[in-house]
């Protein structure tokens, strides 16, 4: 191994001249009350993390296998970031262009043996009464495709959540209620099939309109 102090000092903010003009990265950084760290990211069983791995390292702080979400190998289940939140009265959101139960979004808000468990993953959700659920995977909800025939969607209606099917459903949302937007049975189209497709993907909001 070499001796990383051998190497030229740099400022982090020299590695983001991408452009001619300064990004909003380059002034954070280049503020003295900003702070900077670094996080082993790999998983348990790999150098390489998988995305429910990487992204159970952001959402519980701990490494597990890939495949995994914030769950150990021993069975142990781990206290995910928006539980914590929850338990100190944040309020919390998920907004996805992924199925609203795959492994990146879950990672910070459920705890499973495995990134397959998807039905588990909704239910979870649903438990921690997060408070904005917004991407695709209505497939996960939708008693005709659970396995277990679970109604999800009327579960999270009676728990008080406003279910948001298309894009004017999410523009008209009331700002009083918990959202379940599921609005497609997969994952949420990639821009370019919006730009391509208009008219046949109108009805799905873009990540823009869901961040807002």
């Amino acid at each position: 191994h070499r001796d990383l102090h051998s190497f030229p000092t740099r400022r982090s903010s020299d590695l983001l001249l991408t452009r001619n003009r300064p990004t909003t990265w380059r002034r954070l950084l280049n503020q003295p009350e900003t702070v900077t760290g670094l996080m082993n990211m790999r998983a348990l069983n790999a150098i390489v993390p998988d995305s429910a791995a990487a992204a159970s390292k952001w959402g519980s702080g701990a490494l597990v296998v890939n495949g995994a979400v914030n769950h150990f190998p021993d069975g142990t289940g781990l206290k995910p970031l928006c539980e914590v939140l929850g338990d100190a009265g944040w309020q919390r959101g998920l907004v996805t262009t992924t199925e609203i139960t795959h492994a990146t979004p879950a990672g910070f808000a459920a705890s499973v043996s495995s990134r397959d468990l998807a039905d588990t993953i909704a239910e979870q959700y649903l438990e921690h009464r997060l408070d904005v659920l917004l991407g695709g995977g209505s497939d996960k909800f939708d008693a005709s495709k659970r396995k277990d025939q679970r109604d999800l969607f009327a579960d999270y209606a009676q728990a008080g959540y406003s279910l948001l099917r298309t894009a004017e459903d999410l523009r008209t949302a009331p700002l009083d209620r918990r959202w379940l937007g599921t609005f497609t049975s997969g994952h949420i189209p990639f821009l370019v099939d919006h730009q391509n497709d208009a008219a046949h993907h109108k009805a799905v909001p873009r990540l823009a309109a869901m961040t807002k």
